[in-house]
């Protein structure tokens, strides 16, 4: 489909292009800040601290394992606490995990395939944003990747062993990562059916889940005493039980087209009478379990996405794109169409750089009030990068999950908000009681993106909040 010298020329300008992007693409957000304020607890007193108001202040939080804030805190021990540090880590394992595809399915099925599924990796719009927004789940799905890979290649028991160890990894990374690992049971049973050896079949999948516990056991007998306490920890916390099904039953509107094809080529493939490898269904039950059982609250179907594509692989093969002449030119409008959004996006990233871009505002507001180590600052969620480069005491906030208080607005020198922030201090403190200044790198940035491209158009620009009341203690 294309030359490898020019195939690999626009993978790695796609590659350099996100990386070039990471840190502006996207405004600091919840789940990042409170990730990456786990991680800096971490670094700094050995405990998974949550110092943000939401999610009991001042407790450890436990109910996601250590993995991913074990891995963060070492970036910000390495190269500082800073947005580039924070998201870099997920992006470097999300390109693990393309290329661990890529490489399984160059080394199981075709080059044509492996190379075309790179592509709907690297496009997929669910996969982008999760890449580049801060969370940072792609460590567990890589995790988990490289051990589902490794358990279906296994031909010994050292080979089913470290597969578990990484299962294990992997949900300690998320316990989202345990819905996936109930996809083995249907998987289990068809494989009794369809190996001579069922006693074999019981051997390693008991083998399999004894290395998936030493990890799992050992942390939560250290951090939550017993099974019945770490069960409950979960089903006693709404905010962990808001996160469970009931939202993404069916895929968005985008993820339409590879679906459409996965079911395609089932037909096809039934039609024609050409085996479809057993592992498929497990691929298949990871889906419809991620449909069923996780929210999309955030842009999780993200995590999701990457086993839709190694289905569409493996179904793929060269002679099924000679008999179907269509599928190449569906596949390549579908891709086109992915490129093209991203390059828009990026154009107006560019365009309005001077808005995203951090520095801008960490001087505005270092002019605007006079900084030091004692300032205490209440601020939006997404300047929170901004004030921990700028080291003074600061308290972030989100409008939803966190609103703001007026016994929180007494206590500080100084409040940064946006307009929506500013219309919350309004109600509890009379307008005429404090005294606004904007921070605003470029007032017309927002009017140089036509109307269509609104949707990609993000900035820091706020209001700085001076009360002129007293402040209460």
């Amino acid at each position: 489909m294309l030359n490898s010298k020019y195939y690999w020329s626009i993978i790695a300008v796609w590659l350099v292009s996100l990386v070039a992007m990471l840190s502006i693409m996207y405004m600091p957000w919840f789940d990042e800040v409170f990730m990456s304020n786990i991680s800096s607890s971490f670094l700094t007193t050995g405990k998974f601290t949550n110092n943000l108001p939401v999610h009991q202040l001042g407790s450890e939080v436990i109910e996601y394992g250590p993995v991913t804030f074990w891995i963060q805190s070492s970036f910000f021990r390495l190269f500082g606490e800073n947005i580039l540090a924070g998201r870099i880590i997920n992006l470097l394992f999300g390109f693990a995990l393309f290329f661990l595809i890529y490489n399984w399915v160059k080394n199981n099925y075709t080059i044509l395939s492996a190379r075309l599924i790179l592509l709907f990796l690297l496009t997929d719009m669910a996969i982008l944003t999760l890449l580049m927004c801060g969370r940072l789940d792609f460590i567990s799905v890589f995790l988990f990747s490289l051990g589902l890979f490794q358990f279906l290649k296994s031909k010994n028991t050292a080979a089913v062993i470290s597969a578990g160890f990484l299962f294990g990894l992997a949900f300690l990374s998320t316990p989202r990562m345990g819905v996936y690992l109930l996809a083995f049971a249907p998987f289990f049973l068809i494989e009794c059916f369809t190996k001579k050896s069922i006693k074999e079949n019981v051997i390693k999948y008991a083998t399999l889940f004894f290395a998936f516990i030493i990890p799992v056991g050992a942390w939560i007998f250290i951090k939550f005493g017993d099974i019945p306490n770490y069960i409950k920890h979960y089903t006693d916390n709404p905010l962990i039980t808001q996160h469970i099904g009931g939202v993404s039953i069916l895929p968005k509107t985008y993820q339409i087209i590879p679906f459409l094809l996965i079911l395609l080529l089932i037909m096809y493939r039934f039609k024609k009478k050409i085996k479809i490898p057993e592992y498929v269904w497990l691929f298949i039950a990871i889906i419809i379990l991620h449909l069923i059982f996780i929210k999309e609250i955030g842009p999780y179907s993200g995590m999701m996405m990457p086993f839709v594509y190694i289905v569409l692989a493996i179904l793929i093969d060269k002679q099924l794109i000679q008999d179907i002449k269509c599928f190449k030119y569906v596949f390549l409008i579908y891709l086109s169409a992915m490129f093209l959004i991203f390059l828009l996006k990026d154009a107006v990233i560019i365009a309005t750089f001077s808005s995203r871009n951090p520095i801008t505002y960490e001087n505005q507001i270092a002019q605007k009030i006079k900084v030091t180590k004692q300032t205490k600052i209440l601020a939006d969620i997404k300047y929170y990068y901004i004030l921990k480069d700028m080291n003074v005491i600061f308290k972030p906030f989100d409008y939803i999950l966190d609103p703001v208080k007026q016994e929180d607005l007494q206590k500080f020198d100084y409040i940064i908000v946006n307009d929506a922030g500013l219309k919350k201090v309004k109600d509890f403190i009379p307008e005429a009681n404090f005294q606004k200044t904007a921070i605003v790198a470029d007032d017309n940035n927002k009017a140089k993106i036509p109307s269509f491209l609104k949707g990609f158009y993000n900035d820091y620009n706020g209001w700085i909040i001076t009360l002129k009341t007293p402040k209460g203690n």
